[in-house]
Formats: C-alpha cells, sequence, structure tokens
C-alpha cells in the first residue's frame, strides 16, 4: 500500500463506493455522519478491519498497521488527538505515531 495522496479518479470510485451507503444513513434518519475528523478515524477503524481479514486470508500477519514501538505486538488504532485530528495511536503506551492518511510523509 502506497503513500501518496489519492488521484482524481481513485477519488472518485472511492466517493462512488460511499455514496450508496451514506444516502441510507440519511434517508433512515441513522445517525448520520459526525464532524470530519471523527468520521476519517471511523473510515480508518473499518478499514483497518478489512484489511486485517485479508491479511489473515493470505497467510500473512494480521497487524496493520504495525505499531512501530511494539514490532509483532499489535496494530495501531485509529482515533481523534487532542487537536481533533484522526490518528494512529499506540494502544498500550496511547503515544500518537501519525495522523490518518500520513504515514510514510517526510516532514
Amino acid at each position: 500500500m502506497d503513500n501518496r495522496p489519492l488521484t482524481g479518479q481513485e477519488r472518485a470510485r472511492l466517493h462512488d463506493a460511499l455514496a450508496p451507503v451514506l444516502r441510507d444513513i440519511q434517508a433512515t434518519g441513522a445517525v448520520g455522519t459526525p464532524a470530519d475528523a471523527e468520521q476519517v478515524a471511523r473510515l480508518a477503524d473499518q478499514v483497518q478491519e478489512w484489511e486485517i481479514e485479508e491479511l489473515a486470508a493470505v497467510g500473512r500477519s494480521a497487524t496493520w498497521p504495525e505499531c512501530p514501538d511494539h514490532p509483532n505486538s499489535h496494530p495501531l488504532q485509529p482515533g481523534l488527538s487532542d487537536q481533533d485530528t484522526a490518528v494512529w495511536r499506540c494502544p498500550r503506551s496511547g503515544r500518537v505515531i501519525s495522523e490518518v492518511g500520513a504515514f510514510g510523509k517526510k516532514g
């Protein structure tokens, strides 16, 4: 998995894939969509579940994204920072490792 920004075509495919679900949320009066950062963290959590299932299905380590502070131990956990940004943090120490979407970015 690379860490480059999505292309316009990829963004459009993602939008098209999510649009029916978002319409159903709105049409059924469900809780709806949370604030932007919380929405990103929730989406990261769901995608993490899918990725872990896919990795396990092909016999690879199902620790994604792996915690750099505790290799071969546990995945990072999506959540919100004190500044209300979506982040990946170590579930043991609570240390923020990266903003969601910023793995591999130099900075």
